[in-house]
C-alpha cells in the first residue's frame, strides 16, 4: 500500500514539474556560413563579438599592460537577436580588447610562445554527436522537459525514503 501511495505521489511530482523547466544559460550561435576556420567569440563592453580569421589568433600586452587579441585578417560578427551580424573584414592586424572570452575554435596562445591564455573544454564524439542532432531539433523539447523534471523527482524520491527510514528507526527505538 505504501509504495502504490509513493508511486502515485512521484507520478503527479512528475507531471507537475515537467511543465517548469529552468534554463540558466543562453547559447551562444555556431559561427555562419562563410567564417573562417579559426574564430574566438569575446565580450567586449557587454557586446559580444565574434573574430574568425584564416590564421590562428593569439593574445599579447599592449603597452599599458592589457591583454589584447591580436588578429590578422579577420571577418568581425556581433551578436543580435540570436543571430550574428557581419560588421566587416580586414586584411590588416588589429589587437582588439576583450573582458571575457567565451569561445573559441583553437587554443588561443600568448604571442611570445610562453603558454596558452585560452584552451576550449575539449568535448568527448558523443557530446559532439548530441550536440549536433539537437541543433537539427530532434532532441528539442522533449530531452530538455525530461531533464528539467528529473532533479525534483529525485529530491523527492531522496525525501520520501529519507522519511521512511527515519520513521523505521524512530519505531524501533520507541519498542524497546
Amino acid at each position: 500500500m505504501k509504495i502504490k501511495i509513493i508511486s502515485l505521489i512521484i507520478a503527479i511530482i512528475l507531471i507537475i514539474a515537467m511543465y517548469v523547466p529552468v534554463y540558466a544559460e543562453t547559447a551562444i550561435p555556431d559561427p555562419p556560413y562563410g567564417a573562417y576556420d579559426y574564430w574566438v567569440v569575446t565580450d567586449s563592453d557587454g557586446e559580444i563579438s565574434l573574430y574568425t580569421s584564416p590564421n590562428p589568433i593569439c593574445v599579447d600586452y599592449d603597452n599599458k599592460g592589457s591583454i589584447r587579441l591580436e588578429i590578422r585578417s579577420y571577418k568581425r560578427y556581433n551578436l543580435s537577436g540570436g543571430y550574428w551580424s557581419y560588421l566587416g573584414e580586414t586584411i590588416n592586424t588589429i589587437n582588439a580588447s576583450f573582458n571575457t572570452i567565451y569561445a573559441s575554435s583553437h587554443d588561443i596562445a600568448y604571442k611570445d610562445g610562453s603558454g596558452f591564455f585560452f584552451t576550449p573544454p575539449k568535448v568527448s564524439e558523443f557530446c559532439q554527436a548530441v550536440r549536433q542532432v539537437k541543433n537539427k531539433g530532434t532532441f528539442g523539447m522533449i530531452l530538455r522537459t525530461i531533464s528539467a523534471g528529473l532533479i525534483p523527482v529525485l529530491g523527492c524520491l531522496i525525501l520520501a525514503i529519507s522519511f521512511r527510514k527515519g520513521w523505521a528507526f524512530l519505531q524501533g527505538q520507541l519498542r524497546h
